[in-house]
């Protein structure tokens, strides 16, 4: 192994043009672009699980009790999937093209935001009619895509902390359109 070289000697201070200057500084271009690609490849594994979910759920419905007719057919919050999966691939196909960095990672934080609701909308869109409700406290995904998007998307801390506020918050909103007394009021 060849002997380590001195190209040039270690500088005594930083140079001015690296300093960091006060006030906000943006993410580097390239790290954006990186975060780009990371949310177009998530969104397109977001779409295949809302097809797969609702495909197999059924299927496990079934295998739980086989002497139950309605476990297969479509249901409403097959709608909700429906939409889930077709937002997750426009998101998918909406970045295959360049587009400004610091507005895709903007983007994502409202993908996040609308992927909570629709899961929020999931989880409490069981029986309708007020038939067989379960009170029980039950532990969202919502909370695990918070920080998935987290750890895949470089927002600004306060960015990250509102987006993550309003997606927590989609889990009990989204109990409001499955209510069993909304769909009285409906009928």
């Amino acid at each position: 192994m060849p002997e380590p070289k001195l190209i040039a000697r270690e500088a005594r201070e930083t140079p001015p043009d690296l300093r960091s200057r006060p006030g906000r500084r943006s993410l580097p271009e390239d790290l954006l672009r990186q975060a780009s690609h990371r949310l177009q490849i998530m969104a397109l594994i977001a779409a295949a699980l809302w097809v797969l979910g609702p495909f197999f759920g059924p299927l496990a419905r079934h295998a739980i009790n086989p002497e139950d007719p309605r476990w297969f057919g479509l249901q409403w919050i097959d709608a909700v999937a429906a939409g889930g999966m077709l937002f997750s691939l426009l998101l998918f196909f909406y970045l295959r093209k360049q587009r400004d960095p610091a507005f895709v990672m903007d983007l994502s934080l409202v993908y996040l935001v609308v992927m909570a609701f629709a899961l929020g909308v999931m989880m409490h869109g069981g029986p309708l009619g007020g038939a067989n409700l379960d009170v029980s406290p039950t532990i969202t995904w919502i909370g695990p895509v918070i920080l998935m998007v987290a750890a895949i998307v470089p927002a600004t801390p306060w960015k990250m902390l509102i987006a993550g506020l309003l997606a927590a918050s989609m889990d009990p909103l989204g109990s409001v359109p499955s209510s069993p007394c909304l769909w009285r009021w409906t009928r």
